[in-house]
């Protein structure tokens, strides 16, 4: 399997536009890509800055690019809870949510979002009573 990360959009001028990047994903696709993974503000160095609150606008250029690029798309882009990711998903947007500081401040995110939106999640190690290290 075969994944680009893409920066979508680079919300100034002179950057990359939603439209620039969806003919990159035609391109790639026809190279053999097999999914995409969607970010935005990164391919010029004034962008780096330029996202600012822009973050959030991430998933729905996804689904866009989705939808131009007729490939698997991962998005990215200030999602933190377990129903704006399962939204993402049910509104055709992109086919994985990825997690990136989210998951750093909650390690065990997946579980409790699992547990949130109705899964019969249970942990999978078992719990460690009187467990020690050492002699």
């Amino acid at each position: 399997m075969l994944s680009v990360r893409l920066s979508v959009h680079d919300f100034v001028d002179g950057g990359l536009t939603l439209e620039d990047t969806s003919q990159v994903g035609i391109w790639l696709k026809d190279l053999g890509v097999d999914i995409l993974d969607c970010s935005g503000g990164g391919a010029v160095p004034e962008a780096r800055g330029a996202i600012g609150n822009r973050t959030a606008e991430q998933p729905d250029m996804a689904g866009v690019l989705r939808s131009s690029a007729g490939l698997p798309i991962m998005a990215v882009g200030g999602i933190t809870d377990p129903a704006h990711a399962e939204s993402i998903i049910a509104e055709n947007k992109a086919d994985i949510v990825l997690l990136g500081r989210e998951l750093m401040r909650d390690p065990h995110w997946a579980f409790t979002a699992a547990k949130t939106l109705g899964a019969d999640a249970r942990p999978v190690l078992a719990n460690q009573h009187g467990f020690f290290v050492g002699g």
